[in-house]
């Protein structure tokens, strides 16, 4: 487990080492605000539909496979409640704002952060129950979560729209090949691992950058702190009394918790740069969640092993 916590380590002083990259770059002018906006829509038309299809090109393991049905189910409860919970946790709060946390609600770091950790943590086994995991966040954080962004009366999806998107086609794609187990060449699985490998670190640039204008002496104020109780503290708590009443393998439950514990979803702030909901407090809530996680990833880690063997 030693090495496992070094990998977590490791991972989220890298993603606050990019943060302050992007910061500095900014703050001299070398990313500028139209570079910004070409950065996202990088990400989002080419970047993380790659890093979604190269999650899904992995074996499926037989006797790992049988708890999968209830992770997934799992998930799925998880992801309505969390919508639920929408309704009720933000509505003092202006309308960019509400937004912002809405998304962030549903959505967490666990596309980049959550699977390294996972894989870090149990190896393949920790890699497969982790991409089960995140199916259903990902359907959600692409076709509702795309919605608590848009200006669209009423919030009605249009389904044209959200299934034409390059996320929503790559998660199809993507559960295409792993259900049906399709083989894909060596070189194209490189081609799509190599590109989407490029997510946290253009992600964590258009972070820091998004920090350029931002007082620190003001950078967690009460709303930071109220995002952040509820991001690292209630919601994996919620997952894990979910997940002490269900049959499944304590890695299981384990990764499960462990994803539910992930700072903020570093692509909030492209969102909220995209359609400029108040990118600097995403920005705030994104940064301090991911440094504050340092901390408290081990400590669910530890409880978890204690609770589950």
């Amino acid at each position: 487990m030693l090495s496992g916590f070094e990998e977590l380590l490791s991972l989220q002083i890298s993603f606050v080492l990019m943060i302050v990259c992007g910061y500095i770059l900014a703050r001299i002018r070398i990313i500028t605000d139209a570079a910004i906006d070409h950065i996202n829509e990088i990400l989002i038309n080419f970047i993380v539909p790659m890093n979604l299809i190269k999650a899904y090109m992995g074996s499926a393991d037989p006797s790992v496979m049988k708890s999968e049905p209830l992770v997934f189910a799992l998930a799925v409860a998880v992801q309505l409640l969390m919508m639920l919970l929408n309704k009720i946790l933000y509505n003092r709060y202006p309308d960019k704002q509400r937004r912002v946390l809405e998304y962030m609600t549903i959505s967490a770091n666990s596309g980049s952060l959550g699977l390294a950790v996972a894989e870090g943590l149990f190896g393949e086994i920790g890699l497969i129950h982790s991409s089960i995991y995140t199916t259903p966040n990902r359907v959600f954080v692409w076709t509702v979560g795309i919605t608590y962004f848009t200006n669209e009366k009423g919030r009605k999806m249009n389904l044209k729209k959200i299934l034409l998107h390059p996320c929503v086609i790559a998660i199809l794609l993507g559960l295409t090949i792993f259900i049906f187990q399709i083989p894909i060449p060596n070189f194209i699985e490189k081609t799509a691992g190599s590109f989407g490998a490029c997510m946290a670190p253009l992600s964590m640039l258009v972070i820091g950058a998004s920090l350029r204008n931002v007082n620190f002496l003001k950078l967690v104020d009460r709303d930071v702190l109220y995002y952040f109780f509820l991001r690292l503290c209630v919601f994996p708590a919620i997952t894990l009394a979910l997940c002490w009443y269900l049959p499944i393998d304590s890695i299981a439950k384990t990764v499960s918790v462990l994803l539910s514990a992930m700072p903020a979803p570093i692509f909030a702030v492209v969102f909220a740069n995209k359609y400029h909901c108040d990118e600097v407090f995403c920005s705030k809530c994104v940064g301090f969640t991911t440094v504050m996680s340092i901390l408290t990833l081990p400590l669910w880690s530890m409880l978890c092993s204690a609770l589950f063997g």
